[in-house]
């Protein structure tokens, strides 16, 4: 019981016990920032063959002569789908053989993909080159949160997390640049091709300089240096039983608290991308403004968002491990999603376009911080040796939480339609509110079971 104490929440001996411990005085080494880096360009790298295609969807449509609802499978189950589906067999991969090697290798096989998009002659075509790209860009997520654990000791886990979160959030507007620089300079370029390529569309010719990064960006990938499996884990005995446990046994043994973990930052993403989906939708539709003063409106919101949610996060972790130790971080979670639940009903007393895009940074805040918190809590609770494979399945099984949240509030909107002027506000309110409100109470009731899977993990005896 004793052992217990500090991580469920005694302040006293957790101070004594980090003070204490050697591991707390760790530093990562200046190679260990440059893996980081490089992990976040593949990231990047990914966004950008992803939002390439959306940049030139159109003049695609006509030379393919591709339907809308054509275009909307080749975004939809090419991308986010077969995405969804490789997390856990390259956990698996990663967990068994070196993760750069592998890492490397499915950025090869997505550039790979990207430039036969450019080859595409039809709808088939290009269906099964998206494919191929969406199941290879399935590496990135349960590969980084296998190896930034062995690249930074626990004291600096937390700030590597966060650099990485930021990069992949900001990746989105960062790609959007990218990829309009390289349909530019694509065309630019022309009259230097080869005669074989100076008539191909500009289209075709962005697939292909995009692709043409991926061979640099896998060689970069391959000299980064090692990390050791477990490198900055104690080696108790419990720590060391924990590593060799099967993956089986280890789903089965602790499927309680890992189903905790997924279902209480799925209720986050199912805030997430209910806000993100419909509250630009909400606004156009109600008070009118132009595409160009909707994006610039929630840009800002977004933006301001990030950098109050990345300062909660940061603060936040400090604050609630120094209390309550490892449990912390889904106190911390659970606190994230109580405030955007108790925020989200602002939504029913808007008068104009400015009061939404205020209220959507206020909502937008916790969901960052709690995004970026988040990949601690997954590190936390998977052994060293299947680290990549219980962030694959976790990773898995919450993409089907971002698809819920849009979808649910839709359904509510045309359901109460005939009733209410405002449906489409009070569906988002609804729904946010409840899902929040559970993820919150799941979350809260994980954090002894949570606790203990950690201190188990971890091999800490002061735990």
């Amino acid at each position: 019981m004793t052992a217990h104490a500090s991580l469920l929440g005694t302040p006293a001996a957790v101070d004594a016990g980090a003070a204490d411990d050697p591991a707390a005085k760790q530093r990562a080494p200046l190679s260990s920032w440059f893996s980081l880096g490089v992990l976040s360009l593949v990231v990047v790298l990914g966004l950008v063959d992803k939002l390439i295609f959306t940049l030139v969807a159109e003049p695609l449509r006509h030379t393919l002569s591709l339907s809308d609802t054509q275009l909307g499978l080749l975004q939809g189950v090419a991308f986010t789908l077969a995405t969804a589906v490789t997390m856990a067999p390259f956990g698996w991969l990663s967990d068994r053989y070196d993760r750069r090697r592998v890492l490397a290798a499915s950025v090869v096989l997505w550039s790979a993909c990207g430039a036969l998009r450019g080859t595409s002659d039809g709808f088939s075509a290009l269906f099964l080159a998206s494919v191929g790209l969406g199941l290879a860009e399935g590496s990135p997520l349960p590969i980084n949160n296998s190896l930034i654990p062995d690249l930074f000791p626990r004291a600096q886990r937390v700030a590597a997390n966060t650099i990485f979160g930021l990069v992949t959030l900001l990746a989105a507007s960062i790609g959007s640049a990218l990829g309009g620089a390289a349909v530019t300079l694509s065309d630019s370029a022309r009259p230097h091709l080869p005669l074989a390529m100076q008539h191909l569309e500009s289209w075709r010719l962005a697939f292909f300089a995009t692709a043409a990064v991926g061979l640099p960006t896998a060689l970069l990938v391959l000299v980064m240096p090692g990390a050791t499996r477990g490198r900055y884990d104690a080696h108790t005995a419990a720590a060391e039983q924990a590593s060799k446990q099967e993956f089986g046994a280890y789903l089965r043994a602790h499927w309680r608290t890992l189903t905790g973990v997924v279902c209480g930052t799925g209720f986050t993403m199912v805030g997430f991308s209910a806000v993100g989906t419909w509250i630009p939708i909400m606004v156009a539709r109600r008070f009118g403004v132009s595409p160009q003063q909707l994006g610039n409106g929630v840009g800002a919101s977004f933006f301001l968002a990030t950098l109050a949610g990345t300062a909660l996060a940061v603060l936040g972790m400090k604050w609630v491990r120094r209390r309550h130790g490892p449990a912390g971080t889904l106190r911390l979670l659970a606190f994230g999603n109580l405030m955007f639940a108790a925020l989200t009903p602002l939504l029913l007393f808007v008068r104009s376009s400015f009061d939404v895009f205020c209220v959507l940074g206020l909502l937008v805040t916790p969901l960052i911080a709690n995004v970026l918190v988040s990949p601690n809590a997954v590190q936390d609770i998977a052994p060293a040796s299947m680290r990549a494979r219980a962030a694959g399945v976790m990773l898995m099984v919450g993409q089907l939480f971002q698809v819920l949240g849009p979808l649910a509030i839709g359904g509510l909107s045309d359901t109460i339609s005939a009733i209410s002027p405002n449906a489409l506000v009070i569906a988002i309110v609804a729904l946010v509110v409840v899902m929040g409100a559970i993820g919150a109470v799941v979350l809260r009731a994980t954090e002894a079971s949570f606790a203990r899977l950690v201190a188990t993990v971890t091999g800490s005896t002061k735990a």
